[in-house]
C-alpha cells in the first residue's frame, strides 16, 4: 500500500477519555494536543464533510458511540483521512474500545490493510472482515476480528447503529501558538 499522504462538539458522555488521547499522542512520538475536527451531530452525516474537516491532520482519533448499547470505541489513524482507492496508513494504526471494556488492538504484522476510505464507506483493518467499518451516511457500521489487528472486536456487537461519531485531530502545541 502507498505511504501516508501528507470547537468542542462532544456530548459530555462521549468526550474522549484522557487515556485514549495520551496513548494516541505517545504513538506519534511527540506531545500533541487534541482538537475537535468532526462531530456527526454538528457537521452532519457526510463523508465529504468528514474528509474536509479531518484534512491536514496526520494523526486523528476516531470515536464511535453505539446507539443500542452505548459502547464507545474507535481508532487511532496516523495518516490523514482521504478518499482513496486502496489501503493506506502504517503500523501505528490501532483500534480501541473504551466502554464497556477497555482494550487496544495493535497491528499483528500479518498484512498492511490499515485504512480504507472512499465515497461509500471507511474501514480500518481487514483480512477475513473489516476491524471497523462505517457506512457513508454514518448511520451504521460493523466490527469484526481481522488479520490486521490483535484478536478481538472493538464493538460489543458485530453490527451496530451509530449514535455519535467524532474525530479529534492531533496537533503539535506549536501549531496552537500560531492560531
Amino acid at each position: 500500500p502507498p505511504d501516508c499522504a501528507p470547537p468542542d462538539c462532544a456530548p459530555p458522555d462521549c468526550a474522549p477519555p484522557d487515556c485514549a488521547l495520551r496513548r494516541a499522542r505517545s504513538l506519534r512520538g511527540r506531545a500533541r494536543v487534541a482538537r475537535a475536527r468532526y462531530c456527526l451531530e454538528e457537521h452532519g452525516c457526510s463523508l465529504h464533510t468528514f474528509f474536509d474537516r479531518a484534512r491536514g491532520h496526520a494523526g486523528t482519533v476516531l470515536l464511535v458511540r453505539d446507539a443500542e448499547l452505548g459502547a464507545l470505541f474507535g481508532a487511532f489513524a496516523p495518516c490523514e483521512w482521504r478518499a482513496c482507492k486502496g489501503f493506506y496508513g502504517s503500523g501505528e494504526t490501532l483500534l480501541f474500545s473504551l466502554r464497556p471494556k477497555r482494550q487496544v488492538l495493535r497491528w499483528t504484522g500479518a498484512n498492511s490493510y490499515f485504512m480504507l476510505s472512499d465515497e461509500s464507506s471507511l474501514a480500518i483493518g481487514a483480512g477475513g472482515c473489516f476491524g471497523l467499518w462505517l457506512s457513508a451516511d454514518f448511520a451504521h457500521g460493523s466490527a469484526g476480528e481481522c488479520e490486521t489487528f490483535d484478536a478481538g472486536m472493538v464493538a460489543p456487537a458485530r453490527e451496530f447503529r451509530c449514535a455519535a461519531i467524532e474525530v479529534y485531530g492531533l496537533v503539535a502545541p506549536s501549531v496552537l501558538a500560531d492560531d
